[in-house]
């Protein structure tokens, strides 16, 4: 809640006394226990965002409004109005008819005198507004002190279930008391709806100004989804919660930046309550002062290039020590908004959820804001963008864990199927015989759906790398380098002058996609299953693992963690020996080669068997021993320099070793400090299959068992 220049109009002691009774309100144990509401009003919104996916501009205010008095009714009065799933009640059409009454009262001079305002309809309308307003809090207030004088208390426990109950603003209200006495139901319901109205109003015209400056800077966007990426790493879908919130320093930079330039209460006041003297200038007790902080924070002195959007200068706090008043968003002094952190952590709450779900876009065609300073600052013809569900596969996600039975994941299980099928086949060999079979019209459709989604994203981000939105991996302003896809480095060097085309591209995209992902399963599952027949290893690994990030289970490991991790890279390279995930492949004479006493004309090809070399006790002692140890002093490479080659050899060995092992490396370690990896009931020995990749016939079968927090 960005607040106005005061909490109550009151003066002197009345005013401090009850500032003294709403300050425990805002302690951070209190407002962590609202960050459910958030939550849950805000995956409202994000349903409600749903149909305006894919149109050229929409107005969030509306919107954004309803979800602010969602939150602030629930946690002021403990009471939920439903304003996003029923916004023409009698309660939100109420609330929207003051916010508008207020305003007209506040630029009208005729209005300002009360017996002129008594006479006219407006002030029908605001006492019939005013009576539907009031009952909802006389009607709850009244409910709670019931309860409050029956029990003697208002706890926060669940007297069944032991489980804790939010106190709203209100509850705590109740329990106060100024000089032993308790507020009057007038005190109470003035201090209720001051924290409604200014809490709901000045939020929503935040988020919203918020949602228009990242719709204008794609770059400011994705270095808050990296930062959101850190946070909750694979698990984008769960709710937020308080630790993850303060995480996000970037995100609270944006917020800043962005209410320096629009502030929600650009104009408020202050009463001098003595003589001033200023600049040699008498400024007598009882004059009001307004404090214009639009212009403040526009001020060239204070902040350098003023009209940039710059959450940078916000990552620093060295700036306003010269001048401590120069960011007042929040006023400032005895009377500042005594709401701010709660209105930070509601901020980042909706910003962080909506920027999980979707990309925010310039609106078409562009929107100009016009600024107009109501009771808060708004537009006056909206604040409109364009939004996108976010996508994440070749740099966008295609959710195969949580939607494997999507069109693209079955036309990837598809084609590896129909590989191995033709290779084993040999009548399906032949083009023309394969071309009147039904899996050629099967493997039609599977290639359409599988390359239209890669032709579309080549296309997308060609468009973003000529236009708007430069494919760098630079650093950005708090140290996170943003991510290239495979896709990007491709199509930038097209566009830097490579004679790639887009069929090769998508070649290109294609087979690394489908080597990338089989072999490296393949890999995945052999080394779990070694794991569970080697509980000495695994608790080796666990060890080295918890050296790194203790019994944190949520930890985000780093690229320096995974190169740290030295025996999970030997046990990784152990069952890729035992268990290579292409056990055999080939490779075709460029020259004549002569090979012991043996002429091998150009062409012959060559079938290399990596399986039997890697078992060979020529070159491995105990061969069919699973010993990590062997890998960590590795040295019969100088003697058999091709002895170990899962990832082939030669200049056409793999290129993604590397990534494939970070891959490998990061998922069991994510995977092993949270599961202990038992055998299988009765035990399962894989019965291998050569397919496209080394397989199981019988699959890879294990059990698992969540680890204790200190085992």
């Amino acid at each position: 809640m960005v607040c106005r220049n005061k909490s109550l109009p009151s003066e002197g002691y009345r005013w401090r006394s009850h500032r003294k009774i709403i300050t425990p309100a805002f302690h951070f144990k209190i407002l962590e226990s609202f960050i459910d509401v958030f939550e849950k009003n805000c995956s409202i919104l994000i349903k409600k965002f749903e149909q305006e996916v894919g149109k050229n501009s929409f107005d969030v205010y509306p919107y954004v409004t309803l979800l602010a008095l969602d939150i602030i009714c629930e946690t002021a009065l403990g009471t939920e109005v439903y304003a996003q799933t029923n916004a023409h009640s009698e309660y939100v059409e109420s609330v929207k008819d003051m916010c508008r009454i207020i305003m007209e009262r506040t630029f009208n001079p005729f209005l300002q005198n009360d017996f002129i305002y008594k006479l006219s309809s407006i002030y029908r309308r605001e006492k019939k507004a005013l009576k539907i307003l009031h009952n909802l809090t006389l009607s709850v207030l009244q409910t709670k002190r019931k309860r409050l004088l029956s029990n003697g208390s208002l706890a926060n426990q669940d007297e069944c279930l032991g489980i804790k109950k939010k106190l709203a603003f209100l509850d705590l209200l109740l329990q106060a008391t100024v000089d032993g006495k308790p507020l009057s139901d007038t005190d109470l319901r003035e201090e209720v709806d001051t924290f409604m109205f200014e809490g709901h109003d000045t939020t929503a015209s935040a988020i919203s100004f918020i949602l228009y400056m990242l719709s204008k800077h794609k770059d400011v966007q994705e270095k808050i989804i990296q930062e959101l990426n850190m946070i909750y790493a694979d698990d984008t879908s769960r709710s937020c919660n308080h630790a993850d919130l303060l995480q996000m320093k970037y995100l609270e930079a944006v917020i800043k930046e962005t209410l320096r330039l629009y502030p929600s209460v650009p104009l408020f006041a202050r009463q001098a309550t003595e003589d001033i003297i200023y600049e040699n200038t008498l400024i007598p007790c009882g004059t009001r002062l307004s404090i214009f902080a639009f212009g403040i924070m526009r001020d060239p002195d204070l902040f350098p290039e003023p009209e940039k959007f710059d959450p940078d200068r916000f990552l620093y706090k060295t700036r306003n020590v010269q001048f401590p008043y120069a960011y007042i968003p929040f006023s400032a002094g005895p009377r500042n908004c005594i709401g701010q952190k709660f209105a930070m952590l509601e901020m980042k709450a909706t910003i962080s959820k909506i920027l999980r779900v979707y990309e925010i876009l310039p609106a078409e065609p562009v929107h100009e804001l016009l600024l107009s300073p109501e009771t808060t600052l708004k537009s006056a013809n909206g604040i409109h963008v364009k939004i996108e569900k976010r996508k994440y596969a070749l740099g966008t996600k295609i959710n195969a864990q949580t939607n494997r039975h999507s069109e693209y994941v079955k036309s990837v299980k598809f084609m590896c199927e129909l590989l191995m099928l033709r290779v084993f086949t040999p009548y399906l060999h032949s083009e023309f015989l394969f071309q009147f079979s039904s899996l050629y019209q099967k493997e039609k459709k599977a290639l359409k759906v599988l390359h239209s989604m890669t032709e579309s994203i080549i296309q997308q981000r060609t468009d973003d790398l000529k236009t708007k939105s430069p494919l760098v991996n630079d650093e950005d302003g708090i140290g996170i380098k943003k991510k290239l896809a495979f896709l990007d480095l491709l199509l930038k060097s097209k566009l830097e002058g490579s004679n790639l085309s887009d069929r090769e591209i998508r070649e290109e995209v294609d087979t690394f996609m489908f080597e990338g992902h089989d072999t490296v399963s393949s890999a995945i599952s052999f080394t779990i299953h070694c794991l569970s027949k080697n509980p000495h290893v695994q608790e080796k690994i666990l060890e080295e693992i918890r050296s790194i990030c203790g019994f944190d289970r949520n930890y985000s490991f780093s690229y320096t963690d995974l190169q740290n991790m030295k025996y999970l890279e030997a046990t990784i390279k152990e069952g890729l020996r035992l268990y290579p995930s292409v056990p055999i492949y080939g490779r075709t004479f460029a020259e004549d080669i002569e090979f012991d006493g043996i002429l091998y004309p150009k062409g012959t090809i060559a079938i290399i068997f990596a399986y039997g070399m890697a078992r060979d006790e020529k070159i491995f002692s105990e061969p069919e021993k699973f010993d990590p140890d062997r890998f960590l002093n590795y040295n019969t490479t100088n003697q058999y320099p091709y002895a170990y080659l899962p990832f082939s050899a030669g200049p056409r060995n793999c290129i993604g070793q590397k990534y494939a092992m970070l891959e490998i490396k990061f998922t069991l370690a994510k995977f092993l400090l949270n599961y202990e990896v038992l055998p299988a009931i009765p035990e399962q020995q894989p019965i291998l299959v050569t397919e496209a990749t080394l397989k199981s016939a019988n699959g890879v079968n294990i059990r698992i068992k969540r680890r204790n927090f200190m085992t």
